[in-house]
């Protein structure tokens, strides 16, 4: 925890280390579970940063796609399922539960976007996905059904 002092008024902050091995390393999205526990995060290098706050630590890095990680959030109030969203087009769904860095296999790809996928959020009910794209399309996804005829 770093505290600034600033006008008069204390304000903190703590900095996240993700990757601090990484100079040219940016973090492209970010979102927090329901808990307020851990926070997600898409970055350039293609991997998935999962942190945990209280214990202030990187809890689980996974290479996610061929490209950018332009997006991700939570599935649900469980916090257990992660969406993504990256530059190779695809919308991925991952399992906390059985995911792991030296196996990094997501549970569902969800295919149809021509382009590099832009924003993702979920309804929140872990069921439903929307997507959109560089592609200027739109997609409202049932993960229930993994394929690109999923896609509406």
């Amino acid at each position: 925890m770093v505290d600034v002092e600033s006008g008069g008024d204390a304000c903190s902050h703590k900095a996240l280390e993700l990757c601090p091995e990484e100079r040219r390393f940016c973090v492209f999205s970010l979102a927090f579970s329901e808990s307020g526990h851990d926070i997600v995060c898409g970055a350039n290098d293609g991997n998935i940063y999962i942190y945990n706050l209280a214990a202030n630590d990187r809890t689980l890095k996974v290479e996610a796609h061929d490209d950018d990680v332009n997006t991700v959030t939570f599935a649900d109030n469980t916090s257990q399922i992660v969406y993504s969203g990256g530059d190779d087009g695809l919308c991925k769904v991952w399992d906390r539960r059985t995911l792991s860095e030296m196996n990094p296999k997501p549970v569902g790809v969800l295919a149809g976007h021509m382009d590099g996928v832009t924003y993702i959020d979920s309804r929140g009910d872990a069921r439903h996905l929307i997507s959109n794209s560089k592609d200027q399309s739109i997609k409202l996804w049932d993960i229930r059904v993994f394929s690109s005829s999923s896609a509406q």
